[in-house]
């Protein structure tokens, strides 16, 4: 399977089809643990929410991608996709060592996109219904 090399890149009037195609699209970028191409999704300005934590600017994102890359987060699966505008909200199985330190073996979460200019400028990341409420650790 070819991967692609950047993030792809959407217009500011965005579709439907183009937004779930760059989802799919960072998705392979994550699961090839390749910093770079992941970083090139957000805005050089964009942000990331993650728990009790805020990312600004794309140093900051690529440190998050290297932190969780680094602590062996897996996305174990998708599990919906939802479009509304500019806003894709991903349902999402994940793993990671941290996880499996205390024996749970996979988390729901949620992941809130806001695109803007073909980028992703927001993304707020957290645990859906049912998953526990001190998952503050899972990911480190």
């Amino acid at each position: 399977m070819a991967v692609a090399r950047g993030p792809l890149k959407v217009e500011s009037n965005t579709g439907e089809t183009d937004l779930r195609a760059m989802v799919e699209a960072y998705r392979r970028a994550f699961d090839n643990r390749d910093v770079a191409a992941c970083t090139g999704f957000y805005a050089e300005d964009a942000t990331i929410r993650f728990l009790f934590g805020t990312y600004q600017g794309r140093a900051a994102i690529e440190d998050w991608h290297k932190d969780r890359f680094a602590a062996e987060v897996q996305l174990v699966r998708l599990e919906d996709v939802a479009v509304q505008g500019n806003t894709v909200v991903v349902q999402a199985v994940v793993t990671s060592r941290r996880l499996r330190l205390f024996r749970i073996e996979q988390a729901k979460g949620m992941m809130t996109l806001r695109v803007e200019q073909g980028s992703f400028k927001e993304a707020v990341l957290s645990p859906r219904s049912g998953a526990p409420s001190h998952l503050d650790w899972q990911f480190r």
